[in-house]
């Protein structure tokens, strides 16, 4: 009888260790977290051509022309700073008046998409003179993900980011 326990411990354990791990959500497109930076240039490669453009750095691999929402091109941070991916950051800055604006599109989106925020730390003023230092704050916990927008200033001045992030283990039962 000890022999069985010890063989179907044995067998169980080998089925553990052969196990194919499973793939993670993606955090944008085709980006996992914990993707080694090497894929990420294989899948990105400068000069892409079509009036895109890719940087390459040690800490992160930027992307021009890759997205757009409303009439504006975000520029796309793949964030790899110990040479895994930990996060994608999508922004715009300094939009507005002489360049279209295209804040509500991409707040909206994210509504959209992921519903209401699980969290809101937004800091508003109730003095208009000081509108322009409102901060909007949103954050969504998702299975394996958190995504962050973080929005400033009035709309057409407006400067915003969407962050993508792996979610820590148990972050959604933190709620």
């Amino acid at each position: 009888m000890m022999k069985s326990h010890a063989i179907t411990a044995m067998m169980i354990g080998a089925l553990t260790v052969c196990a194919a791990p499973a793939h993670a959500e993606p955090l944008w497109r085709d980006i996992e977290a914990g993707m080694a930076a090497e894929e990420v240039r294989a899948l990105y490669p400068l000069n892409p051509g079509e009036g895109r453009k890719v940087e390459h750095h040690q800490r992160n691999t930027e992307l021009h022309g890759f997205m757009t929402i409303g009439k504006c091109k975000p520029r796309v941070e793949i964030i790899h700073p110990q040479g895994q991916v930990t996060g994608i950051r999508i922004w715009v800055r300094d939009e507005g008046i002489l360049k279209p604006t295209c804040t509500e599109e991409a707040r909206l989106a994210l509504f959209e998409k992921f519903g209401s925020p699980d969290m809101d730390n937004t800091r508003r003023s109730i003095l208009p003179a000081h509108a322009n230092r409102a901060r909007e704050s949103l954050t969504w916990i998702r299975p394996g993900m958190t995504v962050e927008w973080l929005g400033r200033g009035p709309s057409q001045f407006a400067a915003w980011s969407i962050e993508y992030r792996a979610a820590p283990s148990g972050a959604a039962s933190e709620l």
